[in-house]
């Protein structure tokens, strides 16, 4: 796990590869910290933080959590990683197949 300002984007990822091999879909929207907002503007560019939000509706909450989730379910960075790891398929089904 990175310990830089990228460890906050790391999370996300693996929270919405969690939520994916829960759910069997992506996320629509993140809740994350204000810091950790600031966080994803430093670290991307324009263009990739342009995708970031295209894919993800990005909210700011009280709480020093990654969260993601959809309408009707929603998955807490946590224990996620070892969700993940545990999955059969692990890591392969983060990698999302969209042509955008």
């Amino acid at each position: 796990m990175p310990n830089g300002v990228s460890k906050n984007l790391v999370r996300l990822t693996i929270a919405c590869a969690a939520f994916r091999l829960k759910y069997g879909d992506w996320p629509t929207e993140a809740r994350v910290a204000p810091i950790v907002l600031w966080d994803y503007g430093h670290l991307l560019d324009s263009e990739n933080f342009e995708r970031l939000c295209a894919k993800l509706r990005l909210r700011t909450t009280k709480h020093a959590h990654i969260a993601v989730g959809t309408s009707k379910a929603h998955l807490v960075y946590g224990n996620a990683a070892a969700r993940l790891a545990a999955h059969p398929r692990g890591a392969r089904v983060a990698r999302r197949q969209d042509s955008t």
